[in-house]
């Protein structure tokens, strides 16, 4: 089922249900950094992903990426980034083509660092953020708080209806070159492992 889809409960039936397999194929062309000013800088890339499934879906979805740095000396750096990607409609999510991101990262002491990031959808105003507050305690472990909220526009009507907040804290230890973490969070209610991208 599918709760408030048409505003009402659906049942989803499994009689004609296919799985779908494909393979996808990502170009990335890289263009050379501008230098603006001293710490500024703009970044231009153009990309295609093209894809082949097997309900019978195959074409070439084209992205670009328009981007901004600007470094804050030894505070840190700030970066604004435009993305146009139709590789969403891959997964029939095609609002989500427009986005507008911001990502500030600051070292205000040796051993402390801060990186928020915020997301915004040009298409249908759906809107990501994320922050996160790191100590190291030394040159292997480290302690942490992060918080992630995000709200998603409804399939049907368009205005963000959905929405997301989470919050908690991590306990981290490098070992050679991943990070095997101790992690708690507002929304699993539970403490799960990571290690690198693996969870447990």
């Amino acid at each position: 089922g599918i709760p408030g889809f048409l505003g009402a409960p659906t049942v989803v039936s499994t009689t004609n249900y296919r799985r779908v397999f494909g393979q996808t194929l990502d170009f990335a062309l890289q263009a050379p950094t501008h230098h603006l000013w001293k710490g500024g800088t703009f970044t231009t890339s153009l990309g295609a992903t093209a894809f082949n499934e097997s309900l019978g879906q195959r074409g070439l979805a084209p992205s670009m990426t328009v981007g901004f740095q600007q470094s804050l000396n030894r505070w840190g750096s700030f970066q604004l980034d435009y993305t146009y990607n139709r590789s969403a409609d891959l997964f029939s999510v095609s609002d989500l083509t427009n986005l507008v991101t911001g990502t500030l990262t600051l070292t205000p002491a040796k051993r402390l660092s801060a990186t928020g990031q915020i997301t915004q959808s040009l298409s249908d105003h759906s809107f990501y953020a994320s922050t996160a507050l790191d100590y190291a305690l030394d040159r292997k472990w480290r302690v942490g708080l992060f918080s992630d909220y995000s709200t998603f526009a409804d399939i049907i009507d368009g205005p963000p209806t959905d929405t997301y907040l989470d919050y908690g804290w991590s306990l981290g230890r490098l070992i050679g070159q991943r990070e095997l973490t101790l992690n708690w969070s507002h929304q699993r209610n539970q403490i799960y492992f990571e290690l690198g991208g693996f969870q447990l």
